[in-house]
Formats: structure tokens, C-alpha cells, sequence
């Protein structure tokens, strides 16, 4: 308050222009319930700051200052919601007698507008945010009530109707969540700027919930897969059913659209692989969340020169993890003030963009790395998949295996276990398909090839440069070797052969 009386002593401070009457605001925070000696603490520096604002559009950003005293124990964070929409209203009802733009900001209920229209240099204040904002609505409007959404693609004006219900034990995607808003309208920007060039491209999205982010691609021209645990689907693809028609672009053929279900600890279905130009989802980092099996399935998603966006809310326990499993992609967060909708932003809310090497090092990246498997059993494989009962992962197109079946000349296959041949009644997994899939899901390399030349019970002598098991798979790696292959390296895993006799061990 000191501050904003100095300032308005020197004839900076907007006072005739000021957006609030200061005997309103006062009012609005007595109303709020606090103590005199709170109300008294807090009606000062609101006042001074919303006054200090440079124009009627720009309103300071009052629940910014509630944070503040949130921080220092004057404000509870309730308290601070329930004050911030008081003054929002005071705000709103004179925006409305006095701005000239005649902007209108969605004041309440389940709907989402087109993003900020009037001039750039009229920025909406945090209050105005917080107006959209679904996280502290009422049960009503998060889990009953349809969800609608507004968004424009060219000339065209695209209404999206979505299903919420309420959440069950199986978890919460039954809801539109704040960050799945803010990631929507960011791609609507970007799409409107032509950065994001969307028409055509393949799409997947991650823990879709109720499919916004995806809905909203679909709408701007994209072919899109939105994906969530199987429990989650029939919301999903109620809501992409309702809405088909809607995002369909007029006059042109309908592009794919789909719900299916995606478990991120389980192997990626092959007609997923490899898929995506873009990769979106909303809030996949909580505590405890799975996020390197996260990291894998994005990589197996990924085509070279891929993007994700992903929009991370508070809950994000598992951020930090994820980018450690993250290998193979830069990762930045995008720009408040040029890509992310004006109005449509929370300062809890981040959208983190990644992106493969790119066209230009996929380039220079070798198409398929080789790998000779040496040793003994332990590579050859002796692992049964059927007594452990685990399941065999399906088949990967990107890895394959130089081997021989039914006496035909030895080349490439899509590689399943066993890979080796060398005891076929003892045969079974190996290491090598799971260093493989890793070097894929890590962002190495665009395709495997594995060159199995163990055998079991092989003494170290035979490996020795001049012994038959080293001729061999010289002589096999040799004939494997296409163009655009890369001899990468060899793995070794030698087992029991040569320690029974101590002179060997010796040697």
C-alpha cells in the first residue's frame, strides 16, 4: 500500500483509470469471511496492485499476490479460490462498463471459448485464468455435466461435446483436468501460427481420459489414436463417437480416428510402432506412475522425427524420472508468452515439448545396427517363457534376426526367441531381443539386427581368433552386412566350460 501511495504521489499509479473501486475490493474481502485485522492486511496490496496496472486489460495478477500470502500464512489456499472469484467478478463488471476491446471471458459453468482475440498487447490477468479453471468448479460441472469446448481451425468454428462421470476406484480419468485445457488450446494455437502443421500427421495420445487433447487434434486435421488402460475406454470412445462428426473436416474425406486401450508396462502392439509424428498427453507424471515404461512406449511410438507435448500439472513426482529414461530426445518447456494460449495458461501447468534427433541426424543415424550374439547357452538361450509363465513380447518389425529355417539359406526374419539354433531340443530365450527392444526404446538406433552365434557348451579355445566358433561368425556377420547396416558390436556371455580345470583358469 506504501508503495502504491508513493507512486501515486509521483503520478504513476493509474488512479482514475484504476480497473476496481478500492471501497469494492474492500467489501468483496470482507464478504470473503477473514478477520478485520486479515481483511485489513489484505485489501492494501490488492488494491495498490490491480491499480498499478499499466491498462484496463491487463490486470495485475491478483491471485498471484494471494500466493504470496499463502506463503507467509496469512491466506489458506480455499480461502484464497473463494476471494480471488469475488474480486473476478468485481473485475469482470467493470471490464464490461469500461473496455473498449469488449472482450467477454468465460465467467463460469463447462465451457471453453475460442482463445484470446483482442489486441496482443491486451493480456488477461491470472483472475481471468482462473475463471476457466475446472479444478475448483463444482462436483456438477467436473463429473456430471456435459464438458463443452470451443476452438477454431481456419474459418471454421468446431464445438466439442465430452461425458465426465465421477471417479471410481480404478482412477481418475473420468474428468476434462485443467492441464488437458491449457494443452488443447496451445495446440489450437500453434496449429492457427502454422507451426504446428497438423493436417495429415499421425497423432497418438496418452492417457487420453475423456480425449480432448486428441478430439482437438482430430479437429485440426490429424489422424489421431487416443489411448487409456483398458478401463477407461468406453468413456473414451463415447466421446470420440459423439464427436465425429464434428471434427471431420467439410467436403474431405473423415481421417483416422480411433480409442483403444494402451497399458504402458505392457509390449506396444506392432501396428503401433513406429507410428507417430506427434505424441500429446496430459498429466502422466504422478508419484508412483510407471513413468519408464512411459519413456519405453514413447520411443516405440516414435517415428525419427517425432515430437511429444505433453502438459504436466502439479502432480509430477515422476517428471525427474522420466527424463533420466528419456534417452534420445532434447526436451525444453514451452513458451509462456508465444506458445501457449494467453487466457488458457496456469501458473501450476506446464507443457513440456520433446523432440527425436529430427529429420536431418535421423539422416545421418545408421539404419540398422548389427549385433553379433556369442558365447555360450547363457546367449544361445536356455530361458522357457512357458514354465516362468510370462508372456513372449510380439513380435517387432524394427528387430530383426540373420538365422535359417527348413534348410533355406540364412537371412533376415523378424526376430522371435529362440534365437539360436545351436541345441534345438534345449532352446529357448535369450538376452539378446531384450538388449534390442532397450537400444529402440532408448532412441539408438531405427532398426536392430541380431546375428546369433553362440552355442552351448563351447570351450574359450573355439572363440580364440582360428577356432571354428570364431571363423563362423566372422564369416556369418560377413554375410549379413547389408547397405546401411553398421557392425555396432558384439555380446559375450560365457558361462561354466573352461572351470574345471585350473591350468585354463590360469591361462
Amino acid at each position: 500500500g506504501s508503495e502504491y501511495m508513493a507512486a501515486r504521489s509521483q503520478g504513476n499509479g493509474p488512479l482514475d483509470d484504476a480497473p476496481i473501486d478500492e471501497e469494492e475490493l474492500r467489501a468483496a474481502v470482507e464478504a470473503s469471511g477473514l478477520s478485520p485485522t486479515r481483511c485489513s492486511a489484505l485489501a492494501a496490496p490488492l488494491f495498490a496492485e490491480l491499480s498499478l496496472s499499466p491498462h484496463l486489460g491487463s490486470v495485475s495478477d491478483v491471485f498471484q499476490v494471494l500466493v504470496v500470502l499463502i506463503e507467509d500464512g496469512l491466506l489458506g489456499r480455499a480461502e484464497a479460490v473463494d476471494l480471488s472469484k469475488r474480486v473476478h467478478r468485481l473485475l469482470s463488471a467493470n471490464r464490461e462498463r469500461r473496455d473498449g476491446c469488449g472482450r467477454r471471458r468465460p465467467a463460469g459453468g463447462t465451457t471453453a471459448t475460442q482463445g484470446t482475440a483482442c489486441s496482443p498487447a491486451v493480456q488477461p490477468s491470472a483472475l481471468e485464468r482462473l475463471a476457466w479453471a475446472r479444478e475448483h468448479k463444482s462436483d456438477a460441472d467436473r463429473f456430471e455435466r456435459d464438458y463443452a469446448h470451443q476452438l477454431t481451425t481456419g474459418s471454421r468454428l468446431v464445438g466439442l461435446r465430452l461425458q465426465q462421470r465421477p471417479f471410481s476406484a480404478l482412477g481418475f480419468a473420468s474428468t476434462v483436468w485443467d492441464s488437458s485445457v491449457v494443452l488443447s488450446k496451445a495446440i489450437e494455437r500453434w496449429a492457427a501460427r502454422g507451426s504446428a502443421g497438423l493436417a495429415g500427421k499421425a497423432v497418438v495420445e496418452l492417457g487420453a481420459g475423456c480425449g480432448l487433447v486428441g478430439l482437438t487434434a482430430a479437429a485440426l486435421g490429424a489422424h489421431v489414436t487416443l489411448t487409456d488402460l483398458p478401463e477407461n475406454v468406453p468413456l473414451l470412445a463415447a466421446n470420440v463417437s459423439a464427436n465425429r462428426d464434428a471434427v471431420a473436416p467439410p467436403g474431405k474425406p473423415p481421417q483416422t480416428l480411433q480409442a483403444r486401450s494402451l497399458d504402458w508396462t505392457a509390449p506396444l502392439p506392432t501396428d503401433l510402432a513406429a507410428s507417430a509424428d506427434l505424441i500429446v498427453g496430459t498429466d502422466l507424471f504422478y508419484h508412483g506412475c510407471p513413468v519408464e515404461d512411459l519413456a519405453s512406449t514413447l520411443a516405440s511410438l516414435a517415428r525419427p522425427d517425432a515430437e511429444a507435448w505433453l502438459a504436466v500439472g502439479r502432480n509430477r513426482g515422476g517428471l525427474d524420472a522420466f527424463l533420466a529414461a528419456s534417452l534420445g530426445w532434447s526436451s525444453r518447456l514451452a513458451d509462456r508468452a508465444t506458445e501457449l494460449d494467453p487466457l488458457y495458461q496456469l501458473e501450476d501447468v506446464d507443457v513440456l515439448v520433446l523432440r527425436r534427433a529430427g529429420a536431418g541426424l535421423a539422416a545421418q543415424r545408421p539404419r540398422r545396427l548389427i549385433f553379433a550374439l556369442c558365447g555360450q547357452s547363457n546367449m544361445a538361450g536356455r530361458g522357457s517363457l512357458l514354465e516362468a509363465g510370462v508372456a513372449a513380447p510380439p513380435p517387432d518389425a524394427r528387430i530383426s534376426a540373420f538365422s535359417q529355417e527348413g534348410g533355406e539359406e540364412e537371412r533376415w526374419r523378424v526376430a522371435a526367441d529362440p534365437l539360436h539354433a545351436d541345441k534345438p531340443d534345449k532352446a529357448g530365450a535369450g538376452p539378446g531381443l531384450s538388449f534390442a527392444r532397450e537400444l529402440l526404446r532408448r532412441g539408438f538406433a531405427q532398426e536392430v539386427g541380431l546375428v546369433p552365434c553362440a552355442c552351448g557348451g563351447s570351450e574359450m579355445a573355439r572363440w580364440e581368433e582360428g577356432g571354428d566358433l570364431f571363423e563362423a561368425a566372422v564369416k556369418r556377420v560377413a554375410a549379413s552386412l547389408g547397405e546401411g547396416d553398421t557392425l555396432a558390436g558384439l555380446l559375450w556371455h560365457q558361462g561354466e566350460s573352461d572351470c574345471g580345470d585350473a591350468s585354463l583358469a590360469r591361462s
